[in-house]
């Protein structure tokens, strides 16, 4: 028997298929020709999430008789094309629960204590202990969106922090529901009445961006917003879009996510949506928790078209600007741009200020240019950022870039030296040669 193992799976996992005397050909990031080819003598197929087993895959393997996947759910296999051939599809539905609730649980200690937030300032030299004082989970609502095992496992250890629990989920009985101290109420009751909401549903045509912008809209104020589960569960683009315009009615949201889709909105938008005065580096009301984003340098912000005469198309109120353009704004450019819109309230050089944490966070080569040029920007505030911006990017143009300004700006200077000493000391970890010229 010829097994094929397309994802990553631990070596004792694979130990044990061996053990059987069975053929294992375990190999990752395979191309969907090389994969079908490999399938064309396989009788399994064992894959995790990254691979996905389509129609075409399943009709180049005329032997397969088994697709496997280790871990919960299967909305990465064409099941009914596997049911047509006769083809047994299973996958490991309690394989990880535990391991689900509790970083679940994680991520709502983290945003109910700003751990992302108070770890960002500590890393820029800053003890800002008040601040990020928080809030203690206990008495809080805790909404279950999806009662399943991992909801099930979420109840339990939310359960011994004192939290109520309300859940929405049509396949659980009441019974089930009241033995776990769990309310079954309308998913629009959950949005209404929870201070934080997990979401544990599985993807499919009716769960796909079940958090939209309706729903967002009749959330409780402050809500806490964490997926553990598929990323098209929530419209991402409307998420950002609710952070981004800051109305009352949407009140300060944080959303914590352990997958989102391949092209997030976040990665371009976090920083500019939050447009408080006092915006802060990680600031909860703004920066999503993400325990695995997606790769921003990936996602280069969008260059859009100019103009005949060279102004930026979004000027004239078409397109939407990208961060460098952005960057580059003049304050009579801010006031055509901020005109009518929420992040006029962060004021020119707070917006421009947010800019910049966003192309350093973002963090690809392209960034440096716009933030070198911010290095000499009328506002210490913008300058002190893209100092930090311009040490999250890295690489010998971001490190002459502060090489040539740290002598010069005393306003600051702390903030360039502090961005340069951490440049080189990572460059030099690496055995480059590391020059200011």
């Amino acid at each position: 028997m010829k097994i094929v193992v397309a994802d990553d799976l631990p070596a004792s996992a694979l130990d044990l298929l061996r053990a059987e005397g069975w053929e294992v050909d375990a190999r990752t990031g395979r191309t969907p020709d090389q994969l079908a080819g490999d399938l064309a003598d396989a009788d399994a197929i064992v894959v995790r999430s990254a691979t996905k087993v389509t129609a075409p895959l399943i009709a180049a393997a005329p032997r397969l008789r088994v697709i496997a996947r280790a871990g919960t759910g299967v909305d990465n296999v064409d099941v009914p094309a596997a049911s047509a051939r006769g083809i047994v599809v299973m996958n490991a539905p309690g394989a990880n629960s535990i391991s689900v609730a509790e970083l679940a649980l994680g991520q709502m200690l983290a945003l109910a204590r700003h751990l992302p937030a108070a770890d960002a300032a500590m890393k820029q030299g800053k003890w800002e202990k008040k601040k990020f004082l928080g809030e203690e989970l206990r008495d809080k609502t805790l909404g279950l969106a999806g009662l399943g095992r991992i909801g099930q496992e979420v109840a339990r250890r939310a359960a011994s922090f004192d939290m109520r629990l309300i859940a929405h989920d049509p396949f659980i009985s009441e019974q089930v529901a009241r033995d776990l101290g769990v309310e079954l109420v309308s998913m629009d009751d959950l949005f209404a009445r929870a201070d934080y909401i997990s979401l544990h549903m599985p993807s499919n045509e009716k769960t796909r961006h079940i958090v939209d912008a309706a729903r967002l809209a009749k959330a409780k104020k402050g809500i806490r917003l964490v997926n553990t589960a598929r990323g098209d569960l929530i419209d991402e683009g409307a998420l950002a879009d609710a952070i981004e315009a800051l109305r009352p009615a949407m009140g300060n949201r944080v959303f914590g996510c352990d997958i989102c889709q391949e092209v997030c909105p976040f990665t371009r938008r976090f920083a500019i949506a939050s447009s408080e005065p006092d915006y802060r580096p990680g600031r909860r009301e703004a920066l999503p928790v993400m325990a695995n984003p997606p790769d921003a340098r990936r996602v280069p912000p969008r260059i859009h078209d100019r103009a005949p005469d060279g102004a930026p198309t979004w000027l004239s109120g078409t397109g939407s600007p990208d961060l460098v353009d952005l960057m580059g704004m003049s304050r009579p450019q801010w006031d055509v741009f901020a005109h009518g819109r929420a992040v006029r309230r962060a004021g020119y050089a707070g917006f421009l200020r947010n800019v910049a944490i966003a192309l350093g966070n973002w963090g690809a080569p392209a960034a440096v240019p716009p933030l070198a040029v911010a290095l000499n920007h009328d506002e210490p505030l913008v300058r002190a950022h893209a100092a930090w911006a311009l040490g999250r990017v890295g690489g010998q143009a971001a490190l002459r870039a502060l090489a040539a300004r740290v002598d010069t700006d005393p306003s600051v200077r702390i903030e360039l030296a502090a961005a340069l000493e951490g440049l080189r000391g990572r460059d030099a970890g690496r055995g480059q040669t590391v020059s200011s010229g």
